[in-house]
Formats: structure tokens, sequence, C-alpha cells
């Protein structure tokens, strides 16, 4: 190839685009078009800036002439995303309980500002003394630090007390109170004595008991002692928790005095028959009343004609002679022994047949009419069964 002289080269035509020899021209003085601005690639007048290779944004797409940002995103400063693809638009809010930022990428709210709050108390885990495990009460089976129907002692329940009036005990437990009544042993006359009118078969025939020594519950079992021991009210009739415990059944009646006698370290239990029907007539203090107390059941009871069709709060009528309550009317109360007939022949401390299918209840309710309400009056059920008229007294073996 010839080269070119200098003579013919300053005598060739220039090309209009970039001014250059048309030998010269990269394009031969044919420049083509940028397809994205429209000007000339390589030209000196209005030129493509960019030779025809316009830059895209690497995070959008786009040319960055175009880009928002001109090929420069901004990125979050607290998790370091660009603020287009961040949650919080690169705004995270603070947490309210840590006082940390949600959702960054260190030294971040762990719940992204919605820390789990306890079930029991409602307090934010973090802030609750159980870290949202409360303990259960081994006393009471309520949750401790709950914020409803928690223990009132925080698991720690006061010891139950036990003070003497008189001859008399009066436990406390949980702050509520009762007596058991001391029962001078001696012998009486069981089942359908003459003031006993109109008696059932199963009263008869009468025969001679004879008691040692033993304690009576002053009143039935309030559903106050109830729920301090048990935590929890089975009675139908409620609004007062001086009303005595019903709905309840024999077996019911074990498992509380088991917990009670856990809780006082007592041998408290059911009376036997013999025992509730001596206490019932006024021990060795008895006036040989019809009822308990009185021959005029309106003194000393609630029943069918005065009761309205519901219990009401113990010791609201008049104590027999040995200052117990509400052993005629108001409930039934369970006895510890099964149920059978009597014998003629003379007894010490009998506890009942060996065996049976129905268990003994005895004095009568709200629902009861006066025969069935007499101190003799005898009446059963299944260990199972639950009626709203059927509570329980407490007895203690012993004097000791």
């Amino acid at each position: 190839m010839k080269t070119k002289s200098f003579l013919t080269l300053l005598q060739e035509p220039v090309c209009g685009k970039c001014y250059k020899k048309k030998s010269l021209c990269p394009y031969s003085c044919n420049h083509p078009k940028c397809k994205t601005c429209g000007k000339f690639c390589g030209a000196r007048v209005n030129p493509c800036p960019y030779g025809g290779k316009h830059p895209k944004c690497s995070v959008c797409g786009k040319l960055k002439e175009n880009c928002a940002y001109k090929g420069n995103h901004p990125k979050c400063n607290a998790c370091g995303q660009l603020k287009e693809n961040c949650t919080y638009r690169g705004n995270h809010p603070q947490c309210t309980t840590c006082g940390k930022l949600c959702g960054a990428s260190s030294n971040a709210c762990p719940y992204d500002g919605s820390h789990p709050k306890c079930n029991a108390c409602g307090q934010v885990k973090d802030n609750c003394a159980y870290r949202g495990n409360h303990p259960q009460c081994s006393t009471c089976g309520k949750l401790c630090g709950a914020s409803s129907n928690a223990c009132p002692y925080g698991g720690k329940h006061p010891k139950p007390s036990v003070a003497y009036e008189g001859r008399d005990k009066v436990y406390t437990i949980d702050g509520v109170k009762f007596k058991m009544i001391a029962v001078a042993g001696g012998t009486f006359t069981m089942g359908a004595t003459s003031e006993q009118q109109y008696p059932f078969d199963d009263e008869k025939p009468t025969h001679t008991v004879t008691l040692s020594e033993y304690y009576i519950g002053e009143t039935e079992v309030t559903q106050e002692l109830w729920a301090a021991v048990m935590g929890d009210n089975p009675s139908w009739f409620t609004g007062n928790i001086q009303r005595p415990v019903e709905n309840v059944s024999w077996d019911d009646c074990q498992t509380f005095i088991r917990k009670l006698n856990e809780l006082t370290g007592a041998n408290f239990r059911l009376p036997t028959e013999a025992e509730w029907e001596y206490a019932a007539r006024g021990g060795r203090n008895s006036r040989g009343y019809l009822y308990s107390g009185s021959s005029n059941i309106g003194d000393v009871a609630w029943y069918w004609d005065n009761a309205s069709e519901t219990t009401h709060p113990v010791k609201t009528k008049s104590p027999n002679e040995l200052g117990i309550y509400d052993m005629t009317g108001n409930v039934r109360e369970w006895c510890q022994g099964w149920y059978g007939p009597y014998s003629s022949s003379s007894q010490t401390n009998p506890t009942g047949p060996r065996t049976g299918s129905y268990r003994v209840s005895r004095g009568g309710s709200w629902c009861d009419d006066a025969r069935r309400c007499r101190s003799a009056y005898r009446y059963c059920g299944t260990p199972g069964l639950r009626y709203t008229n059927i509570g329980l007294r407490l007895s203690l073996f012993s004097l000791t």
C-alpha cells in the first residue's frame, strides 16, 4: 500500500462530523447515530458522549441518565440493603420495648419490635419475673405471679395454724378459720327412739352405741374452706362463700380431706354414722329433741318449707346443745361408712359394714321435708353421686 504524500493528504476532504481527513475517519465519514440519544458516535459536533454505549445502572438496569439515582442507589444505614429493597425504606423504627432498631443488621431488636408477652401475667417475657414460665403453686395449684386467678401468696402459703378455744380447736388455712367442736365420749341409743316421729324402717332396731371422744365440725364445710384447700368451688348455689359446699361426691370429699390433712398434718375424716348421730342429738348434753337442737324445726334448719329452694350461709340458724350448727337441714352430709341395716346388739365405736354399694349421708337438706330432717333419718348414695343438696362435715378421730 502506497503512503499518501503530505500534499495529497492536505488536499483530501475532511469528515463533516469528526473533522478528520476522510481517510483517517474511523467511520469513513459515515458516523452512526447512537440508538439511545440519537447523536452521532465519534462526532465532534453534537456527539454522543458515550460513543453509542450509554452505561447502565447495575441496580435497576436503567441507563444511568434515566436512573433516579444516576446509578448510585443509596443504601440503608441500618440493614445495609438498598433503600428501595429495605422493608422500612431506610427508616427502621425503634422498638418501644428494648430501644433497638427493628430489622437492623447489627444490635437489632431480636423480635423485630414485637416482643412476646407472657400469657400468665401479660408482661413482655423479657420483663416477666419468670420469663413467661410461671410456676404452679404446689398448695393451691394456681400460677404464681399471674394477673388473674393467681396464687395470692406467690406460691408461699402461710402454714396452717391451730388454736384452742377451751377444748375446741380452731384451724386457719389461708386466712380461712373453721372450728372443730370437742365431743366428749358417751353412750346413747341410736335409731328410731320414741321422740323420732314417723321413722323409716332402716332406722330400726334401736341399739346402744358407746363412743370415744372425737371432734366434729362446728359447721358444714363452707365454699370458702373448700376453695382454700382445693382451689375451686364446685357448688351450684354460689354468691356467698359462707354457704355450705355442695355438689360434691363422697369420692370428692376423700380427695378434699387428703389434701386438708397434707396441709395441716392432722387426721381429718368424715364422721362415722354413729358419731354423726350422737353429735346431732347433742352428745352428753342431749335434751331428746326431734331435730338437732330443737323439736321446732324452723329454729334450727333450712328445709323445704323455709329455704326457698336454695342453700343458706352456715350459722344462720340456732345451734344444738353442743354448739353445732346445721346438722338439721341446709345440706345432707356424707358419712364415712357404708350403708347397711342396723343390728340390735350394743356396739362400741362402730364404723358400719365392711363393704357395700352405697355411702351413708345424714341430716336432711333444703329440699327435704321435716320427716327427712329428723336426727335419726338415714339416706345413702353411690360414692360418685353429686347433687346440690349433699355436702360434708369434718371429724377428727380423737382429742389428741
